[in-house]
């Protein structure tokens, strides 16, 4: 997938990551059941559709080239990945989803 002119936010960075990373669990049940939440060039999952957010799962950093995949900061080991394509770390999060995570 390429990013297109459309996916440029105001500052001029490319911001497809989120559909890359949403596109690609299509067939990822597990992450499909949770909100995709794009900001600050940051891709979190949560629960939950509204505040407070749940901030209790793996969330996503980087652009189309490389991410890294961070733990919340509740974990003792913060980064689980880096240098990872966005096909990659949308993996690794779904890797690090705790048993029975879905929408609250």
């Amino acid at each position: 997938m390429s990013c297109s002119p459309g996916s440029l936010v105001p500052d001029g960075r490319h911001r497809c990551l989120t559909a890359i990373t949403v596109s690609c669990g299509r067939g990822e049940d597990r992450r499909r059941a949770l909100f995709p939440f794009p900001s600050h060039g940051a891709l979190a999952f949560h629960r939950n559709t509204e505040c407070p957010w749940s901030n209790d799962l793996p969330f996503i950093v980087g652009d189309v080239q490389a991410c890294a995949v961070y733990a919340p900061l509740h974990a003792s080991k913060r980064v689980l990945g880096e240098l990872l394509t966005p096909q990659e770390a949308a993996a690794l999060v779904v890797a690090h989803l705790p048993d029975n995570c879905g929408p609250v």
